[in-house]
């Protein structure tokens, strides 16, 4: 994960008010490291669709959200499901 609003990876995870604030797509990004494929290697965005506004990070809400902005060349789109 990228969290560039949160100290640690424990401020997202974790039950406190810190965590209730910080918003999935928003405040913290879901990549993964590729070292299988063979067109794509290195960190990329997790190869999700499921991008929704929420915080915390119960089953990873923002799991889409680096992919839509991947396929809109590292763009937010108008239509960008999560308010920044």
């Amino acid at each position: 994960m990228f969290y560039p609003k949160a100290g640690t990876i424990k401020d997202i995870r974790d039950d406190n008010k810190k965590s209730k604030k910080i918003i999935s797509g928003k405040d913290y990004f879901v990549f993964e490291i590729q070292h299988e494929s063979p067109t794509k290697k290195g960190f990329q965005p997790y190869p999700s669709d499921d991008c929704k506004q929420t915080t915390g990070s119960m089953y990873l809400p923002s799991l889409g959200c680096t992919k839509l902005i991947q396929k809109n060349n590292w763009k937010i789109p108008s239509n960008y499901p999560v308010k920044i």
